[in-house]
């Protein structure tokens, strides 16, 4: 395995929280994809 950002955070943590860190980070950035194309599309709308 290459030593890359992800090992480095996985040795100083446990893996669990190393996992849960980075299932937060994704959910996260879905939601905030998805609320950015939510307001978007949204704005279309209001702006009539």
């Amino acid at each position: 395995m290459e030593d890359t950002l992800a090992t480095t955070i996985t040795s100083s943590l446990s893996e669990r929280d190393a996992v849960a860190a980075c299932l937060s980070l994704s959910i996260s950035s879905f939601m905030a994809l998805s609320f950015s194309i939510y307001v978007s599309v949204d704005g279309i709308y209001a702006s009539g």
